[in-house]
């Protein structure tokens, strides 16, 4: 037996109520599926350079009143916008928040792929220097409460124009360093290896099977124009010095965009073509911009091939996941893509005409003095065909958008997402 004063009764009562509140809380929890802290708005605060941040929670479309628990963050549709997963006790369970925000600068994107013990390269620590500035991230296992985010890390680049250095530290301590890499682009990293390699997107065909479709020229050229100009602004079209370039940037003057590569020997003996005739091109032809197929380790050999060149200055690597898919647009879908082959585009970088083999010299010089003289806001090329359209026929820009969508070209399938609802609604 042992006697209690009334200050321990006081407290043993007290602490039995407390075991019995946690206890209904158990319960509510537990077994009748309520929270421990439920119908907490989601926050979100924007770095406005000092503190304090900027809560932008409401205007962020971010502050649902779910029972939230976890966020991961993620470049889900890989156009170069960090997307956020929210995972919630209650429904909806899982929400994704995809950044369809306008505007905003480059990025680069990185995955790593280390040694056999340590494959995933978690701590490896990656500093990319581009446009005078140096940025440096760390690869993750864990980052978050519940929650691991993409391994891939995403580099906001602003303005800059790129290349960039790209310097790694291996988790043993190796340095490696990755020169020359353009933006916008997602890469994979290897260790050991020279050169980085770009990630297929998701939907799309993989580098390898893209180029697969390529061939040489069966030795007979064609001539084909659009019944209805397709216009491609954003297409890409990046130069050796300037990866972010795309067509919109070249508006102003005919476009003659020639696709080729360092074995094809058509696409040289068009050069040899277009050399002969270079004053009378460079006068009156369009500007001619010559986009390499070749894969990205040939790249450089796509460079000194063109070096000192009337044209190398202008000249690129193709982005064929996307141009494909124009080429389909005209001739229907196929696994055809001779080279050389050429697209002309008018002032305002509407597609005109394609020419699938060598192309005379004399025949560009005269359509391009017609397209010079169309009116760029028809729809039809009827002056450069001959003959006159009787009805109109707009473009299934509908079907553009889905399979620039499935070749995980986001930011293409939502212009041509635009021009399709600028026809549903007659504007």
């Amino acid at each position: 037996m042992t006697s209690q004063s009334p200050r321990d009764a006081e407290d043993s009562s007290a602490y039995s109520a407390y075991s019995q509140a946690w206890a209904a809380i158990g319960k509510l929890v537990y077994e009748e599926g309520g929270s421990w802290s439920g119908r907490e708005r989601n926050c979100a605060f924007l770095n406005t350079g000092s503190l304090p941040f900027a809560n932008v929670s409401a205007a962020s479309g971010l502050d649902f009143p779910d029972d939230g628990r976890a966020l991961a963050i993620l470049d889900w549709d890989m156009d170069g916008k960090l997307d956020l997963l929210l995972r919630n006790r209650t429904a909806p369970t899982l929400r994704l928040m995809r950044n369809v925000g306008k505007g905003g600068g480059g990025f680069l994107s990185l995955e790593l792929k280390g040694s056999k013990v340590q494959p995933d390269a978690i701590g490896a620590r990656v500093t990319v220097e581009v446009g005078g500035q140096s940025f440096t991230k760390t690869v993750h296992a864990g980052d978050g409460y519940l929650a691991q985010s993409s391994r891939r890390l995403h580099f906001g680049t602003g303005q800059a124009e790129g290349p960039a250095r790209v310097t790694v530290r291996w988790p043993d301590g190796t340095l490696q360093v990755f020169s020359e890499l353009p933006l916008n682009a997602h890469w994979r990293l290897e260790k050991g290896a020279s050169d980085g390699s770009l990630l297929p997107r998701a939907g799309g065909l993989s580098p390898k099977a893209i180029h697969g479709h390529l061939g040489p020229d069966p030795g007979k050229s064609t001539r084909a124009v659009v019944a209805a100009k397709l216009p491609l602004t954003p297409l890409p079209v990046s130069s050796w010095d300037r990866p972010g370039r795309r067509v919109g940037d070249l508006i102003g003057e005919p476009v003659l965009l020639v696709f080729w590569a360092t074995w094809c020997t058509n696409c040289h003996r068009q050069f040899q073509d277009f050399e002969a005739a270079s004053q009378a091109l460079s006068s009156a032809g369009p500007r001619v911009v010559l986009m390499s197929t070749d894969e990205v380790s040939k790249h450089g050999e796509a460079q000194r091939q063109m070096e000192g060149g009337p044209w190398g200055k202008d000249a690129g690597p193709a982005d064929l996941a996307a141009w494909s898919l124009v080429v389909d647009e005209i001739f229907g879908v196929s696994k055809e893509f001779p080279l050389p082959t050429s697209l002309l585009l008018d002032s305002a970088g509407q597609l005109v005409a394609i020419y699938r083999g060598p192309v005379d010299p004399e025949q560009l010089l005269r359509d391009t003095a017609i397209v010079n003289e169309m009116n760029p806001r028809t729809w039809h090329c009827a002056d450069l065909s001959g003959g006159t359209w009787a009805g109109i026929k707009a473009r299934d820009y509908e079907s553009l958008k889905r399979n620039f969508l499935r070749a995980g070209k986001p930011r293409i399938a939502q212009f041509y997402g635009r021009l399709a609802d600028s026809v549903s609604t007659g504007e």
